[in-house]
Protein backbone atom coordinates (compact mmCIF):
# COMPACT_ATOMS: atom_id res chain seq x y z
CA UNK A 1 0.00 0.00 0.00
CA UNK A 2 1.09 3.62 -0.46
CA UNK A 3 2.45 5.89 2.23
CA UNK A 4 -1.02 7.41 2.73
CA UNK A 5 -2.28 4.15 4.19
CA UNK A 6 -2.79 4.22 7.95
CA UNK A 7 -5.01 1.21 8.52
CA UNK A 8 -4.38 -2.42 9.32
CA UNK A 9 -5.21 -5.10 6.78
CA UNK A 10 -7.83 -7.74 7.41
CA UNK A 11 -9.28 -10.75 5.65
CA UNK A 12 -13.00 -11.20 6.30
CA UNK A 13 -14.80 -14.52 5.79
CA UNK A 14 -18.57 -14.47 5.34
CA UNK A 15 -20.89 -17.44 5.82
CA UNK A 16 -24.17 -17.45 3.89
CA UNK A 17 -27.39 -19.29 3.14
CA UNK A 18 -27.20 -21.07 -0.20
CA UNK A 19 -30.67 -22.66 -0.30
CA UNK A 20 -32.82 -19.68 0.74
CA UNK A 21 -32.36 -18.10 -2.63
CA UNK A 22 -34.95 -16.39 -4.79
CA UNK A 23 -34.51 -18.03 -8.22
CA UNK A 24 -35.71 -14.83 -9.89
CA UNK A 25 -33.15 -12.65 -8.12
CA UNK A 26 -29.51 -13.15 -9.21
CA UNK A 27 -28.34 -11.21 -6.14
CA UNK A 28 -29.40 -14.07 -3.87
CA UNK A 29 -27.51 -16.85 -5.62
CA UNK A 30 -24.98 -17.59 -2.91
CA UNK A 31 -22.14 -19.96 -3.74
CA UNK A 32 -20.86 -20.61 -0.21
CA UNK A 33 -18.19 -18.91 1.93
CA UNK A 34 -16.97 -15.54 0.66
CA UNK A 35 -13.59 -13.96 1.45
CA UNK A 36 -12.89 -10.24 1.26
CA UNK A 37 -10.00 -7.98 2.09
CA UNK A 38 -10.56 -4.81 4.08
CA UNK A 39 -8.70 -2.40 6.35
CA UNK A 40 -9.30 -0.65 9.63
CA UNK A 41 -9.25 2.82 8.07
CA UNK A 42 -11.91 2.59 5.36
CA UNK A 43 -13.77 -0.64 6.09
CA UNK A 44 -14.19 -1.10 2.34
CA UNK A 45 -14.61 -4.72 1.18
CA UNK A 46 -12.84 -6.09 -1.91
CA UNK A 47 -13.71 -9.65 -3.06
CA UNK A 48 -10.88 -12.19 -2.85
CA UNK A 49 -12.30 -15.70 -3.22
CA UNK A 50 -15.37 -17.90 -2.90
CA UNK A 51 -15.45 -21.42 -1.46
CA UNK A 52 -18.28 -23.39 -3.06
CA UNK A 53 -19.58 -26.97 -2.82
CA UNK A 54 -20.90 -26.39 0.68
CA UNK A 55 -24.58 -26.02 1.55
CA UNK A 56 -25.73 -23.32 3.99
CA UNK A 57 -22.40 -22.45 5.65
CA UNK A 58 -24.27 -20.22 8.08
CA UNK A 59 -21.79 -20.10 10.94
CA UNK A 60 -18.01 -20.26 10.92
CA UNK A 61 -15.17 -20.15 13.42
CA UNK A 62 -11.39 -19.85 13.06
CA UNK A 63 -8.62 -21.18 15.30
CA UNK A 64 -6.35 -18.82 17.23
CA UNK A 65 -3.41 -19.37 14.88
CA UNK A 66 -5.63 -18.53 11.90
CA UNK A 67 -4.64 -21.78 10.23
CA UNK A 68 -8.05 -23.44 9.96
CA UNK A 69 -11.66 -22.40 9.39
CA UNK A 70 -14.61 -24.53 10.48
CA UNK A 71 -18.14 -24.18 9.16
CA UNK A 72 -21.40 -25.89 9.96
CA UNK A 73 -23.86 -26.71 7.20
CA UNK A 74 -27.31 -25.70 8.40
CA UNK A 75 -29.14 -28.65 6.90
CA UNK A 76 -31.60 -31.13 8.30
CA UNK A 77 -34.50 -28.74 8.76
CA UNK A 78 -37.78 -29.48 6.98
CA UNK A 79 -38.21 -30.76 4.36
CA UNK A 80 -34.53 -31.73 4.07
CA UNK A 81 -34.24 -33.96 7.16
CA UNK A 82 -30.60 -34.85 6.51
CA UNK A 83 -27.94 -34.52 9.19
CA UNK A 84 -25.82 -31.41 9.42
CA UNK A 85 -22.06 -31.42 8.95
CA UNK A 86 -18.86 -29.68 10.00
CA UNK A 87 -16.53 -28.69 7.16
CA UNK A 88 -12.88 -28.18 8.13
CA UNK A 89 -10.71 -26.01 5.85
CA UNK A 90 -7.04 -25.11 5.74
CA UNK A 91 -6.56 -21.35 5.25
CA UNK A 92 -4.06 -20.54 2.50
CA UNK A 93 -2.19 -17.60 4.00
CA UNK A 94 -0.94 -16.50 0.61
CA UNK A 95 -4.29 -16.26 -1.14
CA UNK A 96 -6.91 -16.48 1.68
CA UNK A 97 -8.47 -19.41 -0.18
CA UNK A 98 -9.89 -22.36 1.73
CA UNK A 99 -8.77 -25.95 1.09
CA UNK A 100 -11.06 -28.70 2.38
CA UNK A 101 -9.53 -30.95 5.05
CA UNK A 102 -12.46 -33.17 6.01
CA UNK A 103 -16.20 -33.35 6.74
CA UNK A 104 -17.73 -34.66 9.96
CA UNK A 105 -21.46 -35.16 10.76
CA UNK A 106 -22.75 -33.09 13.69
CA UNK A 107 -25.03 -35.87 14.97
CA UNK A 108 -27.96 -33.50 14.75
CA UNK A 109 -30.24 -31.41 12.57
CA UNK A 110 -29.83 -27.79 11.56
CA UNK A 111 -26.48 -26.95 13.20
CA UNK A 112 -26.34 -23.17 13.57
CA UNK A 113 -23.31 -22.39 15.75
CA UNK A 114 -19.73 -23.65 16.05
CA UNK A 115 -16.80 -22.52 18.16
CA UNK A 116 -13.28 -23.79 18.76
CA UNK A 117 -11.04 -24.15 21.77
CA UNK A 118 -7.57 -23.75 20.24
CA UNK A 119 -5.74 -24.76 23.42
CA UNK A 120 -4.91 -28.39 24.13
CA UNK A 121 -6.89 -30.53 23.88
CA UNK A 122 -8.31 -28.84 20.78
CA UNK A 123 -12.06 -29.27 20.30
CA UNK A 124 -14.97 -27.76 18.44
CA UNK A 125 -18.45 -27.58 19.91
CA UNK A 126 -21.63 -27.35 17.83
CA UNK A 127 -25.22 -26.35 18.58
CA UNK A 128 -27.79 -28.38 16.62
CA UNK A 129 -30.84 -26.11 16.41
CA UNK A 130 -33.23 -28.57 14.78
CA UNK A 131 -32.68 -31.41 17.22
CA UNK A 132 -31.85 -29.33 20.31
CA UNK A 133 -28.46 -30.80 21.13
CA UNK A 134 -24.84 -29.88 21.75
CA UNK A 135 -21.95 -31.96 20.38
CA UNK A 136 -18.20 -31.93 21.05
CA UNK A 137 -15.51 -33.04 18.58
CA UNK A 138 -11.71 -33.35 18.82
CA UNK A 139 -9.49 -31.45 16.38
CA UNK A 140 -6.19 -32.98 15.27
CA UNK A 141 -2.92 -31.19 14.51
CA UNK A 142 -3.70 -31.27 10.78
CA UNK A 143 -6.97 -29.45 11.41
CA UNK A 144 -9.27 -32.38 10.78
CA UNK A 145 -12.34 -32.91 12.96
CA UNK A 146 -12.56 -36.34 14.59
CA UNK A 147 -15.51 -38.46 15.63
CA UNK A 148 -17.86 -37.02 18.24
CA UNK A 149 -16.68 -37.45 21.85
CA UNK A 150 -19.28 -35.49 23.83
CA UNK A 151 -23.02 -35.03 23.40
CA UNK A 152 -26.07 -33.81 25.25
CA UNK A 153 -29.69 -33.47 24.16
CA UNK A 154 -31.77 -30.74 25.74
CA UNK A 155 -35.33 -31.48 26.82
CA UNK A 156 -38.49 -29.47 27.28
CA UNK A 157 -40.42 -26.63 25.68
CA UNK A 158 -41.82 -23.21 26.57
CA UNK A 159 -44.73 -20.86 25.99
CA UNK A 160 -44.32 -19.90 22.32
CA UNK A 161 -46.09 -22.76 20.56
CA UNK A 162 -44.63 -21.91 17.16
CA UNK A 163 -40.97 -21.46 18.11
CA UNK A 164 -40.68 -23.22 21.47
CA UNK A 165 -42.46 -26.51 20.84
CA UNK A 166 -39.19 -28.39 21.45
CA UNK A 167 -35.53 -27.71 22.34
CA UNK A 168 -33.62 -25.54 19.86
CA UNK A 169 -29.98 -25.08 20.85
CA UNK A 170 -28.89 -21.81 19.25
CA UNK A 171 -25.46 -21.17 20.73
CA UNK A 172 -22.44 -23.13 21.98
CA UNK A 173 -19.23 -21.41 22.98
CA UNK A 174 -16.35 -21.81 25.38
CA UNK A 175 -15.86 -19.97 28.66
CA UNK A 176 -12.34 -20.68 29.86
CA UNK A 177 -11.24 -19.54 33.31
CA UNK A 178 -8.14 -21.70 33.73
CA UNK A 179 -6.49 -24.98 32.81
CA UNK A 180 -9.07 -27.09 34.60
CA UNK A 181 -11.95 -24.66 34.30
CA UNK A 182 -13.22 -25.00 30.76
CA UNK A 183 -16.94 -24.46 30.38
CA UNK A 184 -19.35 -24.42 27.46
CA UNK A 185 -22.37 -22.13 27.44
CA UNK A 186 -25.34 -23.25 25.35
CA UNK A 187 -28.39 -21.02 24.89
CA UNK A 188 -31.57 -22.89 23.97
CA UNK A 189 -34.30 -20.82 22.32
CA UNK A 190 -36.87 -23.59 22.64
CA UNK A 191 -36.58 -24.29 26.36
CA UNK A 192 -35.89 -20.72 27.58
CA UNK A 193 -32.77 -22.04 29.31
CA UNK A 194 -29.05 -21.36 29.44
CA UNK A 195 -27.08 -24.59 29.88
CA UNK A 196 -23.61 -24.60 31.45
CA UNK A 197 -21.34 -27.56 30.74
CA UNK A 198 -17.91 -28.31 32.14
CA UNK A 199 -15.37 -30.12 30.00
CA UNK A 200 -13.13 -32.39 32.03
CA UNK A 201 -9.66 -32.53 30.48
CA UNK A 202 -9.20 -36.21 31.24
CA UNK A 203 -12.44 -37.38 29.62
CA UNK A 204 -13.38 -34.57 27.20
CA UNK A 205 -17.02 -35.12 28.04
CA UNK A 206 -19.74 -32.49 28.24
CA UNK A 207 -20.73 -32.57 31.90
CA UNK A 208 -23.90 -30.55 32.54
CA UNK A 209 -23.36 -28.48 35.69
CA UNK A 210 -26.31 -26.11 35.59
CA UNK A 211 -29.51 -25.09 33.81
CA UNK A 212 -30.64 -21.49 34.23
CA UNK A 213 -34.28 -20.73 33.42
CA UNK A 214 -34.97 -17.42 31.70
CA UNK A 215 -38.32 -15.64 31.76
CA UNK A 216 -41.06 -17.29 29.68
CA UNK A 217 -40.91 -16.51 25.96
CA UNK A 218 -37.42 -15.02 26.08
CA UNK A 219 -35.90 -17.31 23.45
CA UNK A 220 -32.18 -17.24 24.43
CA UNK A 221 -30.01 -16.97 21.33
CA UNK A 222 -26.43 -15.63 21.68
CA UNK A 223 -24.24 -14.38 24.51
CA UNK A 224 -20.97 -12.59 25.16
CA UNK A 225 -18.95 -11.62 28.23
CA UNK A 226 -16.57 -8.90 29.36
CA UNK A 227 -12.78 -9.26 29.51
CA UNK A 228 -12.85 -9.90 33.24
CA UNK A 229 -15.29 -12.78 32.64
CA UNK A 230 -17.45 -11.51 35.47
CA UNK A 231 -20.46 -10.28 33.52
CA UNK A 232 -22.37 -12.39 30.99
CA UNK A 233 -24.69 -10.72 28.46
CA UNK A 234 -27.36 -12.99 26.96
CA UNK A 235 -29.45 -11.84 23.99
CA UNK A 236 -32.97 -13.23 23.84
CA UNK A 237 -34.36 -13.51 20.32
CA UNK A 238 -38.10 -13.82 20.81
CA UNK A 239 -38.77 -10.86 23.11
CA UNK A 240 -35.70 -8.81 22.08
CA UNK A 241 -34.13 -8.44 25.51
CA UNK A 242 -30.65 -8.58 27.01
CA UNK A 243 -30.21 -10.42 30.31
CA UNK A 244 -27.12 -9.60 32.38
CA UNK A 245 -25.62 -12.20 34.73
CA UNK A 246 -22.94 -11.97 37.42
CA UNK A 247 -20.71 -15.05 37.08
CA UNK A 248 -18.91 -14.34 40.35
CA UNK A 249 -22.21 -14.24 42.21
CA UNK A 250 -23.53 -17.65 41.16
CA UNK A 251 -24.84 -16.33 37.82
CA UNK A 252 -27.34 -14.05 39.50
CA UNK A 253 -29.49 -12.13 37.02
CA UNK A 254 -28.79 -8.47 37.70
CA UNK A 255 -30.63 -6.81 34.81
CA UNK A 256 -32.95 -7.44 31.85
CA UNK A 257 -33.49 -4.66 29.30
CA UNK A 258 -35.08 -4.39 25.86
CA UNK A 259 -32.96 -4.08 22.72
CA UNK A 260 -35.76 -2.16 20.99
CA UNK A 261 -36.81 1.49 21.31
CA UNK A 262 -39.42 2.19 23.97
CA UNK A 263 -42.90 1.91 22.51
CA UNK A 264 -41.89 -0.14 19.48
CA UNK A 265 -44.57 -2.81 19.04
CA UNK A 266 -44.04 -4.27 15.57
CA UNK A 267 -42.51 -7.70 15.00
CA UNK A 268 -38.77 -7.91 15.61
CA UNK A 269 -36.30 -10.61 16.62
CA UNK A 270 -32.91 -10.04 18.22
CA UNK A 271 -29.98 -11.74 16.49
CA UNK A 272 -26.40 -11.09 17.62
CA UNK A 273 -24.51 -9.46 20.48
CA UNK A 274 -20.90 -8.33 21.00
CA UNK A 275 -18.84 -6.03 23.22
CA UNK A 276 -16.87 -3.31 21.46
CA UNK A 277 -13.04 -3.50 21.31
CA UNK A 278 -12.73 -0.85 24.04
CA UNK A 279 -14.98 -2.82 26.37
CA UNK A 280 -17.14 0.26 26.92
CA UNK A 281 -20.15 -0.59 24.75
CA UNK A 282 -22.44 -3.53 24.06
CA UNK A 283 -24.07 -3.84 20.62
CA UNK A 284 -27.00 -6.01 19.50
CA UNK A 285 -28.87 -6.44 16.21
CA UNK A 286 -32.65 -6.33 15.78
CA UNK A 287 -34.29 -8.06 12.80
CA UNK A 288 -37.59 -6.36 11.98
CA UNK A 289 -36.66 -3.03 13.50
CA UNK A 290 -33.51 -3.56 11.36
CA UNK A 291 -31.20 -1.75 13.72
CA UNK A 292 -28.14 -2.04 15.90
CA UNK A 293 -28.75 -1.14 19.53
CA UNK A 294 -25.81 0.42 21.37
CA UNK A 295 -25.59 0.18 25.15
CA UNK A 296 -23.03 1.80 27.45
CA UNK A 297 -21.57 -0.65 29.97
CA UNK A 298 -21.25 0.62 33.52
CA UNK A 299 -17.72 -0.50 34.37
CA UNK A 300 -18.51 -0.51 38.10
CA UNK A 301 -21.37 -3.01 38.06
CA UNK A 302 -21.70 -4.43 34.53
CA UNK A 303 -25.16 -2.99 33.96
CA UNK A 304 -26.06 -1.49 30.59
CA UNK A 305 -27.84 1.69 29.54
CA UNK A 306 -29.17 2.37 26.05
CA UNK A 307 -27.28 4.96 24.00
CA UNK A 308 -29.33 4.68 20.82
CA UNK A 309 -30.40 2.68 17.78
CA UNK A 310 -28.87 2.95 14.31
CA UNK A 311 -30.60 1.59 11.17
CA UNK A 312 -28.51 -1.13 9.48
CA UNK A 313 -29.25 0.19 5.97
CA UNK A 314 -30.61 -3.21 5.07
CA UNK A 315 -33.07 -5.91 6.00
CA UNK A 316 -32.85 -8.66 8.61
CA UNK A 317 -29.43 -7.97 10.19
CA UNK A 318 -27.95 -11.19 11.53
CA UNK A 319 -24.37 -11.52 12.70
CA UNK A 320 -22.02 -8.57 12.96
CA UNK A 321 -18.33 -8.18 13.75
CA UNK A 322 -16.12 -5.42 15.10
CA UNK A 323 -12.47 -4.46 14.70
CA UNK A 324 -10.45 -1.66 16.25
CA UNK A 325 -10.43 1.29 13.89
CA UNK A 326 -7.37 3.10 12.57
CA UNK A 327 -8.83 6.44 13.62
CA UNK A 328 -8.34 7.41 17.24
CA UNK A 329 -11.00 6.08 19.60
CA UNK A 330 -13.09 4.41 16.89
CA UNK A 331 -14.05 0.88 15.99
CA UNK A 332 -15.48 -0.45 12.75
CA UNK A 333 -18.66 -2.52 12.75
CA UNK A 334 -19.55 -4.85 9.86
CA UNK A 335 -23.26 -5.75 9.81
CA UNK A 336 -24.66 -8.61 7.69
CA UNK A 337 -28.11 -7.77 6.29
CA UNK A 338 -29.36 -11.19 5.20
CA UNK A 339 -32.52 -10.25 3.31
CA UNK A 340 -31.08 -7.25 1.45
CA UNK A 341 -27.91 -9.13 0.48
CA UNK A 342 -25.36 -6.65 1.77
CA UNK A 343 -22.77 -5.94 4.44
CA UNK A 344 -22.64 -2.36 5.73
CA UNK A 345 -19.69 -0.75 7.53
CA UNK A 346 -20.24 1.57 10.49
CA UNK A 347 -17.94 3.65 12.68
CA UNK A 348 -18.43 3.40 16.43
CA UNK A 349 -17.22 6.32 18.53
CA UNK A 350 -15.71 4.54 21.53
CA UNK A 351 -16.16 7.63 23.71
CA UNK A 352 -19.77 8.58 23.01
CA UNK A 353 -21.17 5.32 21.64
CA UNK A 354 -22.40 7.08 18.50
CA UNK A 355 -22.72 4.59 15.64
CA UNK A 356 -22.77 5.96 12.09
CA UNK A 357 -22.52 4.35 8.63
CA UNK A 358 -19.29 5.34 6.88
CA UNK A 359 -20.63 4.87 3.35
CA UNK A 360 -19.13 1.46 2.63
CA UNK A 361 -21.60 -1.20 1.46
CA UNK A 362 -20.76 -4.45 -0.32
CA UNK A 363 -23.17 -6.86 -2.00
CA UNK A 364 -23.09 -10.40 -0.60
CA UNK A 365 -25.89 -12.94 -1.19
CA UNK A 366 -27.71 -13.88 2.04
CA UNK A 367 -24.87 -13.04 4.45
CA UNK A 368 -25.25 -14.59 7.89
CA UNK A 369 -21.88 -14.75 9.69
CA UNK A 370 -18.82 -12.46 9.57
CA UNK A 371 -15.34 -13.37 10.85
CA UNK A 372 -12.45 -10.89 10.37
CA UNK A 373 -8.80 -11.99 10.58
CA UNK A 374 -5.86 -9.66 11.05
CA UNK A 375 -3.82 -10.26 7.89
CA UNK A 376 -0.50 -9.59 9.67
CA UNK A 377 1.28 -9.12 6.36
CA UNK A 378 1.07 -12.81 5.50
CA UNK A 379 -1.25 -12.48 2.56
CA UNK A 380 -0.24 -11.69 -1.02
CA UNK A 381 -3.69 -10.28 -1.80
CA UNK A 382 -2.73 -6.75 -0.76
Amino acid sequence: MGSHYKGHEYVVYVGTYTDKNDPDDPATKSEGIYAFKTDSLTGAFTPVSVTSNIKNPTFITIDDNQDYLYSVTETGMEPDNSEGNIYAYKIDKQTARLDLVNVQPTNGLGPCYISINSKEPKCVVVANYGSGSVALFPVSDNGSVGNMIGFNSHAGSSVNQERQEAPHAHFSDYFILGKDETYVFSADLGTDKLYIYKIKSNSLQLSLTREIKLHDGAGPRHLTYDDSKKYIYLLNELDSTVTVFDWDNNMEIIQTVTSLPNGYSEESFAADIHISPSGKFLLATNRGHDSIAVFAIDQSNGQINIVGHTPTQGEHPRNFAMIQGAKNDTSLVFAANQDSNNIVTFELNETSGELTPNGQIVSVPAPVCIKPLHASGLYNIY
